[in-house]
């Protein structure tokens, strides 16, 4: 029997990608990492790969959309986001989401420093690139933009923590992973955004948004 339910997620300026992180979490490992908590306050090996999976798809997203071919299976480092879904799912069948960091010092800050992407410096054009869909990023880009804001100016924005993403990302973001991004709202038909051409082999990656205090939660299905 398959059960969905909604999971509400940290409420830090970083909810989208943190909604993702967990329902692509679950989808990839089948395993629950939580709601996130504050980037430094890490208490378990779950509180880890929330926070890393979530930093992971905001550098792959803000690539993406300055027109870098990046993509989920694109090397940062020693890992890739596929190859960190890979230790993550070997390690939390190992020890579960709850276990704690060791006192050792610095054991905490290690393990998240080797699984977080080393990216490349962001470079950033005019937004004249075409994406899949038919758009330039810059067009692409306007649901999210300031009046009077660059689109270089955004993308560099969108790659810091703290910066609200929306409709705009959760395109890019179905680029990334090769897969559908659904954003459900209530009373509404959710919002599809799917790479064109692309055969979609994993579960779809759903989100619920909620209008009236403009946060997003995951959804999770679980069978």
């Amino acid at each position: 029997m398959v059960k969905v339910r909604v999971q509400r997620v940290l409420a830090d300026g970083n909810c989208l990608f943190r909604s993702l992180a967990t329902t692509s979490l679950l989808n990839f490992t089948g395993f629950n990492c939580g709601t996130g908590t504050a980037p430094g306050k890490e208490k378990t090996i779950g509180d880890a790969f929330h926070n890393v999976t979530m930093l992971w798809i905001r550098r792959l997203v803000a690539h993406r959309f300055a027109g870098h071919d990046v993509n989920m299976h694109t090397k940062w480092g020693k890992y890739s986001l596929a190859t960190m879904f890979r230790l993550a799912k070997k390690t939390l069948e190992k020890y579960g989401t709850g276990r704690a960091f060791s006192e050792k010092r610095g054991a905490r800050r290690n393990f998240i420093a080797k699984i977080s992407p080393n990216a490349p410096r962001l470079v950033v054009g005019d937004g004249s690139h075409m994406l899949p869909c038919g758009l330039s990023a810059f067009d692409v880009s306007s649901s999210g933009r300031g009046p009077r804001e660059s689109f270089g100016s955004y993308v560099k924005r969108m790659s810091r923590l703290k910066s609200w993403g929306g409709a705009a990302e959760c395109y890019i973001a179905s680029i990334v992973f090769g897969n559908s991004v659904q954003v459900f709202q209530r009373n509404m038909l959710p919002e599809k955004y799917s790479p064109e051409n692309v055969e979609q082999l994993q579960r779809p990656v759903k989100v619920l948004f909620n209008v009236d205090d403009r946060h997003y939660d995951a959804i999770l299905t679980v069978q």
